[in-house]
């Protein structure tokens, strides 16, 4: 009995185990290189395009707030797959927050913010010179995303009404239609 088991480990669930812990070892090292090399070369990429091309460089940012109620991005998702313009954009300029949180309160505004940020230097980093945002949460936190994206690129604001998105246009605050007293 005993040597019948030893057998059995040895010509049998040591192979497997081997064979096992091969498998298990590609997407390791995949993520390794994605996480090291990965993300070096698509920030060269975006360089150079950058220096090249002086044209429109879209991004898609979208920040979901709704966590714990309904998530945003599958109908971002549709609603891009439909949309000539946002079709096209590749999905290494697709930027995603969402919070794990079921509802925010007043003393999660600041790690918001924070986290915002860091996609921010994110979009940055991209060359994106025009940004469709799509958002979803509560009332306060476009005020954030303005204050973050006001004077870095053209922002695209989309709501969702009547079971699709509707494009703002681009935000913007020209001072010479505003008056002084």
């Amino acid at each position: 009995m005993w040597n019948f088991l030893q057998n059995f480990t040895q010509q049998i669930l040591d192979p497997i185990g081997i064979w096992i812990g091969l498998l298990l070892a590609v997407p390791v090292f995949w993520t390794w290189y994605e996480v090291t090399l990965g993300r070096r070369k698509r920030r060269k990429r975006w360089q150079q395009e950058i220096q090249q091309s002086q044209g429109q460089r879209p991004s898609i940012l979208i920040i979901d707030c709704l966590k714990g109620k309904k998530s945003v991005r599958p109908k971002v998702e549709g609603f891009c797959q439909k949309h000539p313009v946002l079709q096209t954009i590749t999905k290494d300029r697709i930027f995603e927050y969402s919070t794990d949180k079921e509802s925010l309160a007043p003393e999660d505004m600041p790690a918001l913010v924070d986290a915002i940020r860091e996609k921010a230097v994110d979009v940055y980093r991209s060359g994106t010179d025009v940004l469709h945002l799509f958002y979803g949460g509560p009332a306060i936190v476009p005020f954030f995303l303005g204050r973050e994206f006001a004077n870095a690129c053209q922002v695209i604001l989309y709501q969702h009404s009547g079971g699709t998105y509707t494009s703002f246009g681009p935000l913007n605050y020209d001072l010479a239609s505003t008056s002084t007293l």
